[in-house]
């Protein structure tokens, strides 16, 4: 049998190796020197581990402490001051930014609603980008006759909805009641 990983040999002195693998161990254990003492550095570790485990348990006595004692003996310590953050320093908190940042945006909406210099910001920036005046470009596609499949290619590129107007020659009319 090869060596044992140091996985299997801490799972051994663990004792969580099942029933059937444990003979197997305990056997090659005793005939392979490198492993056995491998074993023993690893008791060793585990000994001295427990050990330092063990002097910080709490005694008993340690345990049935009054908590109004033990406060008054930590604030004699440690000072009994309790620095508090200011008002100000905990309103501006990191966790209050966004509810801050909400709270902004929606007093800069408001404002610009209900006030009437707000109002005619908003339609001076709307009337910019109104639209008040279409101007139809003619095309001479008559050049194009022979080439129907550039005609179809220029028609796509332009727009799916190409609309092919007639001119009409302008109705002059003499009075208003015409």
């Amino acid at each position: 049998m090869n060596c044992v990983s140091e996985s299997v040999l801490r799972a051994y002195h663990d004792g969580e190796l099942d029933r059937l693998e444990r003979p197997e161990i305990e056997k090659h254990v005793a005939t392979c020197a490198q492993c056995g003492n491998r074993l023993q550095e690893i008791a060793a570790a585990s000994g001295r581990v427990q050990g330092h485990l063990l002097s910080l348990d709490a005694s008993t006595s340690e345990m049935n402490v009054d908590p109004q004692t033990a406060l008054s003996r930590f604030k004699a310590r440690h000072g009994a001051e309790e620095k508090h953050a200011p008002f100000i320093a905990a309103l501006l908190a990191r966790r209050w930014r966004p509810a801050w940042v909400c709270a902004l945006a929606a007093v800069f909406v408001l404002c610009s609603v209900a006030l009437p210099s707000g109002r005619s910001l908003a339609q001076r920036l709307l009337a910019t980008l109104r639209i008040e005046r279409v101007q139809p470009v003619r095309l001479d596609l008559t050049s194009l006759d022979g080439n129907r499949p550039l005609q179809q290619m220029l028609s796509q590129m332009i727009s799916d909805k190409v609309v092919v107007t007639v001119d009409e020659k302008p109705q002059h009319f003499a009075t208003a009641a015409d």
